[in-house]
């Protein structure tokens, strides 16, 4: 998975932080394909996964926040298998869908961008709109969604 550096958030989180956001996301699908796994597991006792005491996983731009149950799981065996992860280990379908966000290009700022990237305010809506976006993840607030993709400009 790359380089990783794992940081204690307090009693119960620990946040990775990775090169970028492709490895974050791979990272978050790894964990969650584990954790759901282990969850959707036997639970006889007998087989026991670091990763049954994950309670939530969240991603970001370039880290992925772990909290866990600390009476189920212990902070130094989840960093090693967070560690131990690989790209093989990221099987997880991902599905998408396609959605249309209807926008209006009559900011206030539409012409200092333009002239900040040395084109016109016409060119910046072709190029803003000519381009399909993915969502990455949530943000910091309710619908607040970071997107990838677009033009390169």
């Amino acid at each position: 998975m790359g380089d990783m550096r794992i940081l204690p958030m307090g009693q119960s989180a620990m946040l990775v932080e990775l090169d970028g956001l492709d490895a974050a996301m791979a990272l978050f699908a790894a964990i969650e394909a584990r954790r759901t796994a282990e969850i959707a597991g036997p639970h006889d006792g007998v087989r026991y996964d670091v990763f049954a005491g994950v309670r939530e996983v969240v991603p970001a731009a370039r880290t992925v926040l772990v909290r866990f149950d600390p009476l189920l799981t212990d902070r130094s065996a989840l960093s090693a298998a967070v560690r131990g992860l690989t790209d093989a280990d990221v099987s997880v379908e991902r599905t998408t869908k396609d959605v249309t966000v209807p926008v209006m290009y009559d900011g206030e700022d539409l012409q200092s961008v333009a002239d900040l990237l040395g084109v016109s305010a016409q060119e910046i809506v072709a190029r803003h709109a000519g381009h399909a976006w993915r969502a990455a993840f949530g943000g910091f607030a309710p619908g607040f969604t970071y997107l990838t993709g677009g033009d390169p400009i």
